[in-house]
């Protein structure tokens, strides 16, 4: 128990600068950038993220459980085949998206640098998130809280240097995240670049085939679910430019951005604090251990979800007037609604968690499903007859009924998961 206090510690002051930051970059959009052009650097990386979530969120999920079952010996090897495997799927969503992206900005009028831009969007995410998720599987949450924070204060560095020496938009904005980004990656590298030189020393030429196949049968069920909660997140936002306007897409992602950021802070530290202890302690066939960690996730979890709409409730104009501009003041409004229906998602999350850690992906794709087309009906209908209101409650409904099948899947199918991986030893 110490030492999960003490590795939960640092993913929560990493999580708490990555917070920090986003915050601020929020206020910068707010004061440099119309809602129109917030609307528009939403949908572009809405659009990059949903790619990441896609195609290289099932992989590094599957790093995460799979290297609680690996000997620490062969990390090398681990470590190199993981990477391949991340990569190939980045180069694949990378060439999707410019697939897509130069038509659809053609005839949109958008500026021609914009799919290049999402592009280089997802190569820095999918590489981000590679690193923190094989950290984080071997439980080194210090350096998680060093990779996540020094990324998060480059790019908010490149943002704000963008934005007073370009003009400001939606294309100079995400020029200077990126700038942010690759500079951190260049320094991160030359201080890591001993440590890793050394493990491509012990790393096999071609890799790991057994590490290979298990990463790659443990993430292939997990792409639909992954498709399914990218759209769950990211939907709302092309809904209601096409319902009521990008402004008004614009306004409803500042707002949502300026809820998630502080869940996401919380969501965070459980997942990369939880999910490692819940995965080690069934390898571990310890049934004591894994009462526990669901004990600690859902408590902490719930707690702090319930914390937050009361405080998005009071403090909603203060938070507004603070964070945001005149011109945003109208998320006032939204802010409680949508804090409701992020704290649905986080405890639907976890009980996904203890899903995902035991294997069940099934589960996950279903509670995914649920949400996605629950969410996007009801922000169609809601939408047209209510406005932005009308999405943040849609919001909720979604959300809402994703947390419900999520507890049924969690409570009638993973206790047989979970002897099925107890009597198995989870052997790779």
């Amino acid at each position: 128990m110490r030492r999960l206090f003490g590795e939960g510690l640092w993913v929560l002051l990493g999580q708490i600068l990555v917070a920090a930051t986003a915050l601020a970059s929020l206020k910068l959009w707010a004061i440099y950038l119309l809602p129109e052009e917030v609307g528009v650097l939403g949908l572009v990386v809405g659009f990059a993220s949903i790619l990441v979530g896609v195609m290289v969120g099932p992989v590094t999920q599957a790093i995460l459980i799979s290297y609680a079952a690996h000997r620490e010996d062969r990390s090398s090897s681990f470590r190199t085949t993981a990477g391949r495997l991340v990569l190939a799927q980045c180069l694949i969503g990378i060439c999707l998206l410019l697939i897509v992206g130069f038509p659809v900005a053609y005839v949109t009028g958008s500026a021609p640098i914009m799919p290049l831009l999402a592009a280089g969007f997802v190569a820095i995410e999918a590489r981000r998130a590679f690193e923190i998720s094989l950290l984080a599987a071997k439980r080194r949450q210090k350096e998680v809280a060093w990779v996540y924070g020094g990324d998060s204060l480059a790019r908010f560095a490149g943002l704000w240097l963008a934005l007073h020496i370009m003009p400001p938009t939606a294309a100079s904005a995400m020029t200077g995240v990126l700038f942010g980004a690759f500079v951190f990656f260049l320094v991160s590298s030359f201080l890591f670049r001993q440590e890793r030189f050394a493990l491509s020393q012990r790393a096999t030429g071609g890799g790991d085939p057994a590490v290979r196949d298990r990463i790659r049968q443990m993430a292939r069920p997990l792409y639909p679910s992954s498709a399914l909660a990218s759209v769950t997140e990211m939907l709302n936002r092309y809904l209601i430019a096409v319902t009521i306007g990008v402004g008004a897409a614009g306004i409803f992602v500042v707002s949502y951005g300026l809820v998630k950021r502080p869940y996401g802070l919380l969501n965070g530290v459980t997942d990369f604090t939880m999910r490692p202890v819940m995965a080690s302690a069934i390898a571990e066939r310890d049934t004591a251990r894994i009462a526990r960690a669901k004990l600690v996730w859902l408590a902490v979890g719930a707690g702090f979800a319930i914390l937050g709409v009361i405080l998005f409730h009071f403090l909603q104009d203060l938070v507004v007037r603070i964070l945001l501009s005149q011109e945003y003041a109208s998320a006032a409004e939204l802010l409680p609604v949508i804090a409701l229906a992020v704290a649905l998602f986080n405890v639907a999350n976890i009980f996904g968690g203890f899903s995902l850690a035991a294997g069940n992906s099934r589960a996950v794709l279903v509670n995914n499903a649920v949400g996605a087309v629950s969410g996007g009906v009801l922000t169609v209908v809601l939408c047209i007859y209510f406005g932005l209101p009308g999405a943040a409650w849609a919001l909720v409904g979604g959300y809402f009924f994703q947390l419900i099948t999520a507890i049924l899947t969690s409570r009638f199918r993973l206790p047989n998961v979970w002897r099925q991986n107890l009597d198995d030893g989870n052997r790779p």
